[in-house]
């Protein structure tokens, strides 16, 4: 490859939408990559060329799909960027197999990055990433309406937790103050017992609060693509929760996955510290979410 070629290459990287495959993908994973996007950057490059060539059939049966038959301008526009999109697409592919050819373990890591790009950048315009190994392959790089559903069982979780807050809360008695019972001659001991109830509801709300505003966190952090602020930190079942995510699930390999075992952690966690949840029921249920989860990418 020419001094050029790789100095256009290094350019364009800036604007790239996928991120390089997992680092612990091995040789042949990431040679499966590359020929997967670029068979599909092949043959959409080869439809767009077609589409792009004037008085063609095939193209004019594109143009009216877009709804530009008869607008010329607007026509010849589209033809350009279908043109262009083919020529980037194909370019970032060749040189990936020139990257392929060197045998090196680096070679196949940046050639696994062009050809991801050459199809989730130029062709799908920074909207898909296609470095999974399995089913469904590829996934949305932006927000969308995927993107969406998956977040879905953030708010789910969410809502459950303010619900049994919420009854949690109403389901405390009522309690006169202390200068009622002394006022009744009640003994200092009694008096004493019922007046740190209404401190103890308090604390529990505070730490409700505190919680609260660690989700809020935790969530941010998601839809940031960062990893949220931990409600409780350095706790062993945070971690363990964590690597459940992030070395014993499937889901490692999804977009800011990171991001979503760190803030599913700290919600785990503080969840357990707010209700003294059992930790093996705690850490059932996070295996239970990452269930549902994979069923959920799996459609």
């Amino acid at each position: 490859m020419s001094s050029g070629s790789s100095a256009n290459i290094t350019s364009f990287a800036s604007s790239f939408a996928c991120a390089a495959p997992p680092s612990w993908y091995t040789d042949s994973e990431l040679e499966t990559v590359v020929t997967r996007n670029c068979q599909k950057v092949r043959s959409t490059a080869g439809q767009y060329r077609a589409a792009s060539a004037v008085d063609d059939d095939f193209g004019a049966a594109w143009l009216q799909a877009f709804g530009l038959l008869g607008n010329e301008e607007a026509a010849a526009e589209q033809r350009q960027a279908w043109l262009q999109q083919a020529n980037e697409s194909s370019r970032l592919c060749d040189a990936a197999a020139e990257r392929l050819a060197l045998g090196s373990r680096q070679g196949r890591e940046e050639a696994a990055h062009l050809a991801a790009n050459a199809w989730g950048s130029v062709i799908m315009g920074g909207q898909q990433c296609c470095t999974l190994l399995g089913a469904p392959y590829c996934a949305a790089s932006s927000v969308t309406n995927s993107s969406i559903i998956l977040a879905l069982p953030f708010g789910v979780l969410l809502l459950l937790f303010l619900g049994s807050l919420v009854s949690k809360l109403r389901s405390r008695p009522k309690v006169k103050s202390c200068t009622h019972f002394q006022d009744q001659m009640m003994t200092v001991i009694v008096s004493k017992e019922r007046c740190e109830m209404p401190a103890k509801a308090e604390g529990t709300a505070s730490a409700a609060g505190t919680l609260l505003s660690g989700i809020a966190s935790a969530l941010k952090g998601v839809a940031d693509g960062k990893a949220g602020s931990a409600v409780v930190g350095g706790d062993a079942l945070k971690a363990d929760l964590g690597d459940m995510w992030l070395q014993g699930s499937s889901l490692r390999v999804l977009p800011r996955a990171s991001a979503f075992a760190e803030s599913s952690a700290s919600l785990f966690d503080a969840l357990q510290k707010t209700f003294d949840f059992q930790v093996d029921s705690v850490k059932n249920q996070f295996q239970h979410l990452l269930s549902l989860w994979r069923s959920q990418c799996a459609m």
